[in-house]
């Protein structure tokens, strides 16, 4: 906030100073004390620039980003600001790094030693978007070669306090009597997985818990995908092909999504 029209015009006097809050992550305990269009003057009782640096060593300054980093996770940080021109107090709990991202920043290498987790339903087969994904499907210059749309979740996609915590791809339409027709609906790009018959996906434990509480009075699993692409799918169609789909396409279970949602095939 370095700018005086800027401070003049959210009522700042001469002599404040402070940064100003332009977006809270929903699932953060932040999200309980501050809000977009505060101004935050002092962390931990220390005064906050116009620049957004806090005293250092003697004579010297550093980012506020040093009160934050050199706190350790569920640590408390006081913040003194303003909202509406009220001088406000309050404290919350940090959050892990990138806690709030729906696209996790993990090590790539310990995520390409792990057992990548899917669901397949009716030859429908969803994955969690994930930088190993990219680099699978797109190659090592995914970041260049991916759809806009992926490349946008994986760098600014949020968890919210709905629940969304993951971004479900549709990865590959498998050949199936299900499928029959929608093998070419979305090209080679994977799609976003944004509804189940209506009900928003959060997760891919979500949808598995969605498709197996789908009472046998529903006929069909309609999927809806980020571009409103319908895939419509006969759910006891799919259940009877079930066994003979993963025998074609050598797949030893219809999913694998952690110890308690893996469904193998019969023997």
């Amino acid at each position: 906030m370095e700018n005086h029209h800027l401070r003049r015009s959210l009522g700042m006097a001469k002599d404040q100073s402070g940064i100003l809050v332009k977006w809270v992550a929903e699932t953060c305990d932040a999200n309980r004390v501050l809000q977009k269009g505060d101004i935050v003057t002092h962390v931990d009782g220390i005064s906050v620039s116009n620049a957004g640096t806090v005293p250092f060593r003697s004579g010297e300054r550093i980012s506020l980003n040093f009160m934050v980093t050199s706190k350790f996770t569920s640590d408390s940080l006081g913040v003194t600001f303003y909202r509406n021109g009220k001088r406000r107090k309050g404290s919350y709990r940090l959050s892990g790094m990138g806690h709030h991202r729906l696209v996790k920043v993990h090590d790539a290498q310990h995520l390409f030693r792990r057992q990548p987790e899917y669901l397949l339903c009716g030859g429908l087969l969803f994955q969690v978007l994930s930088e190993p994904f990219l680099r699978t499907v797109y190659g090592q210059n995914w970041e260049l070669e991916a759809p806009v749309r992926l490349i946008e979740e994986y760098h600014r996609g949020v968890c919210t306090k709905e629940g969304r915590s993951e971004v479900v791809v549709l990865a590959e339409i498998l050949a199936a009597r299900t499928t029959s027709g929608y093998e070419e609906e979305e090209g080679n790009d994977a799609a976003i997985l944004k509804h189940l018959n209506g009900e928003s996906v959060h997760s891919l434990v979500h949808l598995a818990h969605l498709i197996d509480a789908c009472s046998d009075s529903m006929e069909f699993l309609r999927f809806t995908l980020d571009d409103d692409t319908l895939i419509v799918i006969d759910r006891k169609a799919a259940e009877e092909d079930e066994q003979d789909m993963l025998a074609m396409h050598c797949i030893p279970a219809t999913r694998s999504i952690g110890k308690e949602q893996t469904k193998t095939s019969k023997p």
